[in-house]
């Protein structure tokens, strides 16, 4: 397997991770794509591309330390105490910093070939996304946290953040797709 191939296969893997982590199918609500799943993916992701940016290598950890909250909050019968507030919004800003900087160093990876690519833009709208998923993660943050008491007012707000996440989660999964063949289809005399 070439260098590119090898960046093209974690990619690939990297945009599976984030279908885990923004899909949600549930019956009987026990979720069919569990979150922690898309954790997992993505640690894996970290650790195939850090080589080609070792600034990846920073995420490792924080993908373990998410993917490890994920699976408690999956687990239908461990209820986490209210007490563990605190804890989930520290997760909840390093999960916005884990988004921020890997979608970051993915579109430096996609600005390194682009002159190779033959659908060029890639690096741009990774850094679009990027900027998005933040803004929207904030939201949801201030949302979450400052607003418990006016559920009505949380609850109006939700609705179209919702939306404009599942379309900035779909548009993720493109790209991220998307750079996986654009990498995939290069051979190794490219540069």
């Amino acid at each position: 397997m070439n260098r590119f191939q090898t960046l093209a296969r974690w990619t690939r893997t990297a945009a599976w991770g984030y279908l885990f982590l923004y899909l949600n199918v549930n019956i009987n609500n026990w979720s069919l794509l569990p979150e922690w799943v898309g954790w997992v993916l993505l640690y894996f992701a970290v650790r195939g591309l850090k080589e080609e940016q070792p600034k990846l290598a920073l995420l490792e950890k924080f993908a373990a330390a998410l993917g490890l909250w994920a699976l408690l909050e999956w687990i239908p019968a461990l209820e986490l105490p209210a007490w563990t507030a605190p804890a989930s919004l520290a997760l909840s800003l390093m999960g916005m910093y884990f988004h921020f900087q890997f979608l970051t160093e993915l579109s430096q990876i996609a600005r390194r070939y682009e002159d190779s690519f033959t659908r060029p833009g890639l690096a741009g709208g990774l850094l679009t996304a990027r900027t998005w998923v933040v803004v929207l993660q904030t939201a949801v943050i201030v949302i979450g946290f400052l607003l418990p008491a006016n559920l009505e007012m949380a609850g109006f707000l939700a609705l179209p953040m919702l939306l404009v996440g599942v379309v900035f989660c779909i548009y993720i999964v493109v790209l991220l797709f998307r750079l996986s063949g654009q990498l995939r289809a290069m051979t190794p005399e490219d540069p």
